[in-house]
């Protein structure tokens, strides 16, 4: 595994189902990862707002952000980007999961 970035040795094949489309996580991932340095400072601001745009539509599960990590990637993009519209739907998307998993919860 030597040569991968931290973000591409924690890629794992995932999919989500939605509106009868698969929709590869890992896919969305290894985009995300290669519009962020190391440190989560946005390179490319088009394909990261895209991607989040695209995961903010999507409904994962919580065990497909914990084993796709896409849950810490989106934090660490959210306090590390200058660009205040992506800092934004960054902002929304945590609060999106963390709202449904909450919900979730209360129902078990």
């Amino acid at each position: 595994m030597s040569g991968l970035s931290p973000c591409d040795r924690f890629c794992i094949m995932t999919c989500c189902h939605q509106w009868g489309m698969t929709v590869n996580l890992d896919i969305i991932k290894t985009k995300l990862c290669k519009a962020i340095d190391a440190e989560g400072k946005v390179l490319e601001n088009t394909t990261v707002l895209e991607i989040i745009t695209e995961l903010h539509s999507l409904d994962i599960t919580k065990e497909e952000l914990e084993r796709t990590r896409l849950g810490r990637f989106v934090n660490l993009i959210r306090k590390n980007t200058s660009e205040p519209d992506i800092a934004l739907k960054a902002r929304a998307l945590v609060k999106k999961w963390k709202k449904t998993f909450q919900r979730s919860k209360n129902l078990n």
